[in-house]
């Protein structure tokens, strides 16, 4: 399978960053032109979005956790840190947990992957559902033009979408393996996320031993978009250890 992604080169470990559903590798632009400065960032786009074609394997999140494995497998690296959002971050914490030796630390943010009953996400059909779910991922009303409007439905539309909400598998969530996790992680939460509520957050962190949970107030769903400077800031400190 092809691969698309972003990668700016620099002197320590890489870091790769994993979107959520609906988005690509767009998402974390702000984010990518902080951490380079210092480190190797890749952003993959996952399979059906941005500029990846869509995996024959289908669209559950044994298909995307493989899919990131051949990612890897490409790159050669033995280990990487990984940086997930929303789904991006159920996709990360499955491959820590299937493949420990290869993951020095996993960064949640915003999290999907826990009980589907607490996800609180309209389905955007019209232009007046894709503003109410665009104020959900805000965490506060923000009027929004109509193009964009448009553009949040077609999103909603596209297959790697609608089959991957279609073939949900409560198999794959995560709140059963949560104690499987080895990986040193730090959970990062927009606390005015209004799609997962705060609630999912500390769930992570009980679940996760030893695990760093850092709230950010006046943040939404998008830490890596709404807070790039102090994601990054988060994400520097740690690495900072390596030198």
């Amino acid at each position: 399978m092809p691969f698309s992604s972003r990668k700016l080169f620099a002197l320590l470990p890489p870091i790769v960053l994993i979107h959520g559903i609906g988005n690509s590798a767009e998402i974390w632009s702000s984010l990518v032109l902080r951490l380079s400065r210092e480190y190797l960032v890749y952003a993959p786009d996952l399979p059906g979005f941005g500029k990846t074609p869509p995996a024959p394997e289908g669209f559950n999140i044994a298909t995307h956790v493989l899919y990131l494995k051949r990612f890897l497998d490409s790159l050669g690296y033995p280990q990487v840190t990984l940086v997930g959002n929303s789904l991006g971050g159920w996709i990360a914490t499955r491959f820590a947990i299937a493949n420990p030796e290869r993951v020095n630390h996993l960064y949640l943010l915003n999290s999907a992957g826990l009980r589907r009953e607490q996800m609180n996400s309209p389905y955007a059909v019209d232009r007046a559902a894709a503003q109410l779910s665009a104020n959900h991922m805000l965490g506060y009303p923000r009027p929004l033009p109509g193009f964009i409007l448009d553009a949040i439905v077609r999103v909603s539309q596209m297959p790697a979408y609608t089959n991957f909400v279609k073939g949900y598998d409560i198999q794959e969530e995560l709140d059963s393996v949560l104690s499987q996790v080895q990986t040193p992680t730090t959970i990062i939460w927009g606390e005015q996320d209004k799609i997962f509520p705060i609630t999912c957050a500390y769930d992570l962190h009980m679940g996760i031993a030893n695990s760093e949970l850092v709230l950010l107030p006046d943040v939404g769903h998008l830490p890596q978009l709404q807070a790039s400077a102090k994601v990054a800031e988060i994400i520097s400190k740690d690495h900072s250890l390596w030198l």
